[in-house]
C-alpha cells in the first residue's frame, strides 16, 4: 500500500508541482486556494446532504410501515456510489426495495 499511496500522492500533486516549477510559489498558492474553494462545496455538502437524505429515507419508510435494515457496509458503499454518480436512480430504488420490508 505504500507504493499505492506514493503514486496517489504524485498523481494528485503533479499539477501543483508543474505549476510551481513554471510559475513559482505565489501562483501555486493561488491555484491551491482556488482549487480548494471550488471543491469545498462538493466535498463537504455531499456528505451532509447524503446523511440527511438517508435519515429522511429511514423516516419515510418507517412512517409507511416499513423496516429498512441494510447491512451497514453495503449501505455506506451504496450511498458513496450514488454520490459519485456510479449508481443511477433505478438501481438505488431497486436496492431500497430489496432491503425494505413490512415489520416481522
Amino acid at each position: 500500500t505504500t507504493l499505492t499511496g506514493f503514486l496517489s500522492y504524485i498523481t494528485i500533486n503533479t499539477d501543483k508541482l508543474l505549476l510551481g516549477r513554471v510559475w513559482g510559489t505565489e501562483a501555486t498558492g493561488l491555484y491551491s486556494r482556488a482549487f480548494y474553494l471550488i471543491n469545498f462545496p462538493t466535498e463537504n455538502l455531499n456528505i451532509t446532504i447524503g446523511e440527511v437524505a438517508f435519515a429522511a429515507l429511514f423516516t419515510f419508510l418507517a412512517l409507511n410501515g416499513m423496516e429498512f435494515e441494510p447491512p451497514e457496509v453495503e449501505a455506506t458503499m451504496t450511498i458513496l456510489s450514488m454520490a459519485a454518480g456510479e449508481t443511477d436512480d433505478d438501481a438505488f430504488i431497486a436496492w431500497v426495495r430489496r432491503h425494505a420490508a413490512p415489520p416481522a
